[in-house]
């Protein structure tokens, strides 16, 4: 493979953004992706690798800027991996994701679209975060914590992160600062999430992979008892582990009151969350439902919503977490007529599926469903499927064999859920 364009500078056009946020321009044949362009462009670029098909190339100077460029908001972005698309006009973000979805379904799925894929704005696009997942790392022979920088291995170190707090609010900082009094046990890579819980009130979990710092226990639960804004704390390290304060947080949607943890997945944005459960209600009214199987179930928030309104459901979830909390969130809720069970989807679903359900939901990782379980759906053909999906291409790959054993798409509906980067949430409709 040549090389010969590396180091190379070059001069262009961005003609559009390339899902992952890179801007597209093309030199020589060649396709070169550049991060943190926009649209209508004209840059200076240095190439810094070469592919067969591609480069990768670094920005040097915005020689004329879009109209759609402004001054990112966070002090990180350029260097912090966590965004992609702090340098747009929100408007034009989304007419980008917008783009990302149509794109992936057209080239990939190879769908044919009636009319353009209909998104829903967030109205709240700077501190709407439910959650956010740092890294401590060691620096220095002490700990800090931070996000993984745009290379994917540089660790970025930060005190705020605009997108999950408003700059006012410390909580980020005051847990820097936590970290710091951790006894140093040499260089550890650890997950820290915080959560919020209500307005200012916010609970810590930390994951550890190896060695535990000894102080760990005493740390947290001063943090407790004298940071006002931390009410609770959890640490793990395989089967180790503890808990301090608060640890259950609650939100409301409709008239459901719902309890979550730090070691269940729950969604980032409440506003848009509740947007997507919503339409879901509504999507399995129109398909006149009775009898609900929910895949990859979490909390149970979707299948408790159906359950209210008078459908039969088995949710399904591999989380032992996830599924004590939605049988306690149905109880809590006077839910009858829904069944949880703890299992792998891909070993459970063609089984489960011999029960007969008039309507399958499906909302998997962003890895989207396995081979297994695509083909027992296909095989047991429910009349109607809802895919909700965080990850366009493989939303794609998966409507493709769906589509492929008898199915077509009657509804595809776009949720910005996370302004300032470059994913999209997306729920469809599809018929047999």
């Amino acid at each position: 493979m040549s090389c010969e364009l590396e180091g190379k500078e070059i001069e262009g056009e961005i003609m559009r953004l390339a899902f992952g946020g890179m801007g597209v321009m093309r030199y020589e044949g060649l396709v070169v992706f550049v991060p943190f362009t926009a649209p209508g462009e004209l840059i200076k670029a240095q190439i810094k690798r070469q592919h067969k098909k591609f480069a990768e190339a670094e920005l040097l100077e915005i020689v004329k800027p879009s109209t759609q460029r402004r001054p990112p908001v966070c002090p990180y972005f350029g260097t912090c991996g966590g965004c992609q698309l702090q340098h747009l006009d929100y408007a034009d973000q989304v007419d980008q994701k917008q783009h990302f979805v149509e794109d992936a379904l057209v080239r990939i799925g190879k769908l044919q679209l009636a009319q353009p894929v209909d998104i829903v704005v967030a109205s709240c696009f700077w501190a709407y975060r439910r959650h956010i997942r740092l890294t401590l790392f060691a620096k220095d022979e002490s700990y800090r914590i931070g996000y993984v920088g745009v290379d994917g291995v540089e660790l970025v170190e930060v005190s705020q992160c605009p997108i999950f707090i408003n700059p006012e609010d410390e909580v980020v900082n005051h847990v820097a600062g936590l970290v710091r009094r951790l006894d140093f046990v040499g260089d550890l890579r650890a997950h820290l999430s915080i959560i919020k819980d209500g307005e200012g009130h916010y609970v810590l979990l930390v994951d550890f992979p190896g060695p535990v710092p000894v102080n760990t226990e005493s740390v947290l639960q001063v943090a407790v008892a004298e940071e006002g804004s931390i009410v609770g704390a959890v640490w793990r390290a395989g089967n180790r582990g503890g808990s301090y304060g608060k640890t259950l947080c609650r939100f409301a949607i409709g008239d459901l009151n719902m309890t979550y943890s730090p070691m269940a997945f729950v969604q980032c944005h409440p506003e848009q969350s509740e947007h997507i459960y919503h339409q879901i209600e509504a999507l399995t009214q129109e398909c006149k439902a009775r009898k609900v199987l929910d895949l990859y179930c979490g909390i149970g928030v979707t299948s408790l919503l159906l359950a209210k309104k008078g459908v039969a459901v088995v949710g399904v979830e591999g989380n032992p977490d996830a599924v004590l909390l939605a049988r306690q969130n149905a109880q809590n809720n006077g839910c009858e007529g829904v069944v949880f069970e703890r299992a792998d989807v891909s070993k459970v679903t063609k089984k489960i599926l011999r029960q007969g359900f008039d309507l399958v939901i499906l909302n998997p990782p962003r890895t989207g469903v396995d081979a297994q379980t695509l083909e027992a759906i296909a095989h047991a053909a429910p009349k109607h499927l809802i895919y909700v999906s965080c990850m366009p291409a493989t939303l794609a790959r998966d409507l493709a064999f769906l589509c492929g054993k008898g199915y077509h798409v009657s509804a595809v509906r776009a949720y910005d859920m996370f302004p300032q980067t470059t994913h999209v949430e997306t729920v469809t409709l599809l018929e047999r």
